[in-house]
């Protein structure tokens, strides 16, 4: 019931959320997640259909940006690049906010297109451009600050 309420805080402060349709809106008002003293602004993807989207046909990603999904309970939350043109690193987060696991995925060039699958349960995974966990020193074990986790 928490994570629901708070999922639902999150979509009420996200109207200003960069989407591919839209401006980007005042850096304030974008939430942040941040690994130490590195942070990206993140557009929130919870529903199924947002998730399964995520950024599909998408040409770039700043490098301050990324993509946060947000599910409703931990699991083993596999992630594939099809129609995803931009090389991502995906950042798998467990519920009381420590990284799980990092991965580097490139983009999918056909069928079948390869399955990224975590280490251990998550709930939330962190996608941002490629090579930033590494430029980043992001490690297993590591805290992250995500909005969910603040009230």
């Amino acid at each position: 019931m928490r994570a629901a309420v708070i999922i639902a805080l999150l979509f009420v402060g996200l109207s200003a959320c960069v989407s591919p349709a839209s401006p980007p809106a005042e850096a304030s008002t974008i939430p942040r997640v941040c690994l130490g003293d590195s942070c990206v602004r993140v557009e929130v993807v919870s529903s199924p259909e947002d998730r399964e989207r995520g950024l599909m046909f998408r040409s770039r990603l700043d490098e301050d940006a990324g993509m946060l999904f947000v599910f409703e309970g931990e699991g083993i939350h596999s992630f594939w690049m099809k129609n995803t043109y931009i090389p991502l690193d995906a950042i798998w987060i467990s519920s009381d906010g420590r990284v799980v696991d990092v991965q580097s995925m490139v983009p999918c060039e056909g069928d079948p297109c390869s399955v990224y699958t975590p280490s251990g349960p998550s709930q939330y995974v962190l996608e941002v451009r490629h090579s930033w966990a590494v430029e980043h020193g992001v490690s297993v074990g590591d805290p992250v600050t995500i909005p969910v986790f603040t009230e």
